[in-house]
């Protein structure tokens, strides 16, 4: 494999960059940097008796520290905080201290049961005074840019925190040092990345370098770890555009930081400031071995509309305005200005509801980079740590990819697309046909493998996993329902129970509903109807509830109770996805009898409804509906051969065999029909028929269930 031909190609040299290629281990990649150094955000210097920061400025922490790495000591500001607030000077060891500082009173006891009330979520930030409101916001801007109000609610109570200002006496870059040591593959420094255009097996990447040199590599996988506006920009055309307009539009804000070393100045004791003053975030400050000298940070937001550089002159003045002193460029030994385009992103609306799905774009590129890392759903996306263990998760993906493709590759020539979807535009007019597809790629695979297991086809399923959970179709995006399919498929295969038990906690996590109790099917709907739980996809969930984790009783209970009160009059369930009750009645039978064992609960009634109300629906031929897939459905959820509405059903299902020279054993039958709107508001329609295999597997499981 030459230069251009790489396994893993890496976009961007910060943290989450290098220690993707750190922990991925691939000597064939590369590692891809704009700038003349590695390191992002991580940006020490040092001149004469001075280490100062650009970037991340706090003390990395040792776990960060590759193996058999030294770091350097820490060194602790231990003074109080300031808050300047409109010319005053508010000084206490503790930010609700200064918060509250210079009210007295009944009015400080309001203020004090106002902010009390905000720590603990019960009330929210526009319902405080504005002064509380102005100050919180000067606490934030220590660690966050942008301003309070537009980030979530969790992360607004960071404003509540005091954050110790440690730093390591060689800088934080000796952590990316540490790391480029290590590095199996090359770093390209100074060659940006300009453009990604994907194939089905590779990733081309156009890039420049500084002396204008143009060129192409190709990689098998590309992890993109940078911020999120420069991946919306460099991902290829088949990744859809709905998501690069959005990682194009995220909310970031950019500043400057000016480091002053003073020597022989008098400033007060404090390890940071704070300012109402909306451009001022922070001034931290650090005193080193030397008593004599001093440093000061100053760490100003970035207008949206544009901000000047700041100039020496106007940082004295801005000193003195804020009551730290009168100080004269003779006491100045450094002045150090640096501008960030991007600080970082803000934690708002474009983490609610957070995606995971977002990370892996198109099939061979991830993205990586502390905007990225978040647990579902939660957690802090900025910061060393969180840059670093996106690199880690970046790196473990590539590398569960890389292993798992020679299988891979062999599988997906067996394993296509099971289904045909019918386009329709829904117009005023009337329905417009817009053409047929073959789909469904993935997520029916594992209803094969319950009534076809094979190795291959397990190896299959695992290798189309996307963290752990599936699509019904590659690209699609996963699904609560599609992922239950595979789970089912591979439990009923002998997969070990607890990596299933991973992806079913994964599962939960993403789209359990807990005012209801059910499951969501999508995280986010593309038409009104999708949204909230459902009784069909909330039933695959509880059964499997009931076989991997039975302990976690509560939730059980309330899926039990979610199902048990979507049942309709006449004791079938509706089906918000499939066409068919009686499939949604089997999948919502079989939950209720195995979660009423797990509570030791009595359903014997819900259950005879059910039975009752198929048996009242079934027609004189013995099918229901006159369906293979409604009367396998029917048939399981029966599940007694000596009846004679078994009889007549059993008897139908085997007259509508066919010779397997002609194909699967059963023709195919619709399976899907759906709707949904695009950003232009335009409707469409999607009528799913499958192409045999799909409709043979239900019969098979039918048959099978009946003959045991």
């Amino acid at each position: 494999m030459s230069d251009d031909e790489l396994e893993l190609a890496v976009v961007g040299a910060g943290l989450a960059g290098l220690r993707c290629a750190v922990e991925a281990g691939i000597e064939r990649a590369a590692v891809f940097e704009r700038d003349a150094r590695p390191g992002g955000r991580v940006h020490s210097q040092r001149r004469g008796p001075w280490v100062w920061e650009r970037g991340a400025s706090f003390a990395y922490n040792p776990m960060l520290a590759p193996d058999a790495s030294e770091s350097s000591d820490i060194e602790l500001e231990t003074g109080p905080i300031i808050l300047e607030d409109r010319g005053q000077l508010h000084v206490d060891p503790n930010i609700r201290g200064c918060l509250l500082a210079g009210f007295d009173g009944s009015e400080r006891e309001r203020l004090a049961a106002q902010l009390a009330s905000f720590a603990d979520h019960r009330v929210e930030l526009d319902a405080l005074d504005p002064r509380l409101r102005a100050r919180l916001t000067a606490s934030f801007a220590v660690l966050h840019p942008g301003p309070l109000a537009d980030y979530g609610p969790g992360r607004q109570r960071d404003a509540l925190l005091r954050f110790a200002n440690r730093w390591r006496r060689a800088g934080n870059s000796e952590l990316v040092t540490a790391l480029r040591e290590r590095l199996p593959c090359p770093l390209w420094l100074e060659r940006e990345v300009v453009a990604l255009s994907e194939e089905d097996d590779e990733v081309t990447l156009s890039w420049r370098d500084r002396a204008g040199q143009v060129g192409t590599t190709r990689a098998k996988l590309v992890v993109l770890a940078v911020p999120a506006p420069i991946a919306g920009a460099l991902l290829p055309p088949r990744c859809p555009v709905e998501l690069r307009e959005r990682l194009r539009s995220w909310p970031t804000r950019g500043g400057q930081v000016v480091t002053l070393g003073l020597r022989g100045a008098a400033l007060p004791d404090f390890s940071y400031l704070v300012s109402t003053r909306p451009t001022l975030a922070a001034i931290v400050q650090r005193r080193g071995p030397d008593p004599a000298r001093r440093s000061l940070s100053l760490y100003f937001i970035d207008d949206p509309a544009g901000s000047p550089e700041v100039e020496l002159d106007a940082c004295l003045e801005l000193l003195a305005e804020l009551g730290l002193g009168e100080l004269g460029t003779e006491r100045v030994e450094l002045f150090d200005r640096h501008r960030w385009p991007m600080i970082g992103a803000i934690i708002g609306q474009a983490y609610d509801p957070w995606d995971p799905e977002l990370l892996r774009p198109t099939p061979r590129i991830r993205l990586a980079g502390d905007w990225t890392h978040l647990s579902d759903g939660k957690g802090m996306p900025y910061g060393m740590v969180a840059a670093s263990e996106s690199g880690r998760r970046a790196a473990a993906e590539v590398r569960a990819e890389l292993d798992a493709r020679p299988a891979k590759l062999d599988d997906e020539r067996s394993f296509g697309p099971l289904a045909s979807s019918t386009m329709l535009a829904l117009e005023a007019s009337g329905p417009r046909y817009l053409g047929r597809i073959d789909d469904g790629d993935v997520a029916y695979w594992g209803l094969i493998a319950c009534a076809e297991p094979s190795p291959a086809l397990t190896r299959y399923l695992w290798s189309a996993s996307k963290d752990g959970l599936w699509e019904y179709h590659r690209g699609y995006g996963t699904s609560a329902a599609d992922s239950a399919f595979v789970i089912e498929g591979l439990l009923r295969t002998g997969e070990d129970r607890e990596r299933l038990r991973v992806s079913l906690d994964r599962l939960v996590a993403r789209y359990h509903d807990r005012d209801s109790g059910g499951f969501l099917t999508v995280l986010h709907p593309r038409a009104a109807y999708w949204a909230g739980p459902s009784a069909d996809t909330t039933a695959q969930i509880l059964w499997l509830l009931t076989e991997l984790a039975p302990e976690r009783r509560e939730l059980i209970a309330g899926a039990l109770g979610y199902v048990l009160d979507a049942q309709a009059d006449d004791g079938l369930w509706p089906s918000r996805w499939y066409p068919s009750r009686s499939l949604a009645t089997f999948l919502a039978t079989r939950a209720v009898a195995a979660a009423a064992c797990v509570l030791d609960r009595r359903v014997v009634a819900e259950l005879g409804r059910a039975r009752l109300g198929l048996v009242q629906v079934q027609r004189d031929d013995g099918s229901w509906e006159g369906s293979v897939i409604d009367t396998s459905a029917a048939l399981l959820t029966l599940a007694d051969p000596q009846t004679g509405a078994c009889a007549r059903g059993l008897a139908w299902l085997e007259s509508r065999k066919r010779d397997q020279a002609e194909g699967p054993a059963w023709p195919g039958e619709p399976i899907l029909s759906y709707w949904f709107e695009l950003p232009s508001g335009e409707r469409r329609m999607y009528f799913t028929v499958d192409h045999g295999r799909i409709t043979s597997a239900w019969a098979t499981l039918a048959l099978r269930a009946l003959a045991d």
